[in-house]
């Protein structure tokens, strides 16, 4: 038996796709309603404005991010140096995927540049929601500076997701680990 999006679902889907390979302020509503194969009305019905469709795409986006670290953080071995590791491993892992266009939070942050605009706001909250984690994962390491740990490996991971789409390095998990068993090893954490 097939599973069928709910309408909401489906809008989110083909209107993430349609952000991620267009751009947010260049995909128009009109767009989305012909992609999706819904009415306007339908898409209102769920999403009061095209910026409350952003922020829904990138909450949704969000969540699934995360159920995404967590499995990875899971799947490591138990060493907490090495589940700090994984986490970041996993990022290089999911930048290197011929899907991957670029991260949405780092587009969707510069399209909405104002520090108030609520899709400014749901692409910085993922952001300051993984170095939480991190600085979680680090201090459950024993690291001595786990908030500067959490700093440095957030900055790793930022760096490949915005290098990733350029295909400039060669082994981007190879060159990502390095990185962030470097900062794990220096002396600031």
């Amino acid at each position: 038996m097939a599973i069928t999006l709910s309408k909401r679902a489906h809008i989110l889907a083909v209107a993430l796709r349609l952000f991620c390979a267009e751009g947010f302020h260049a995909t128009g509503v009109d767009r989305v309603v012909a992609e999706a194969g819904v009415a306007k009305m339908t898409l209102y019905k769920h999403f009061a404005s095209k910026d409350d469709l952003i922020v829904g795409c990138l909450e949704h986006l969000a969540r699934t991010q995360s159920e995404a670290l967590e499995a990875a953080i899971a799947a490591a071995p138990p060493d907490p140096k090495r589940r700090l590791l994984a986490a970041v491993v996993h990022y290089a892992s999911v930048a290197s995927s011929a899907q991957f266009e670029g991260c949405a939070f780092q587009h969707a942050a510069a399209e909405y540049a104002d520090p108030t605009s609520p899709v400014r706001l749901a692409a910085t909250a993922p952001k300051r929601a993984l170095f939480t984690r991190l600085f979680e994962l680090a201090a459950t390491a024993g690291l001595k500076q786990p908030e500067a740990a959490a700093a440095a490996l957030l900055v790793v991971i930022e760096g490949v997701l915005a290098v990733a789409p350029f295909g400039a390095v060669a082994d981007l998990a190879g060159t990502t680990e390095a990185l962030a068993e470097r900062a794990l090893a220096s002396d600031a954490c």
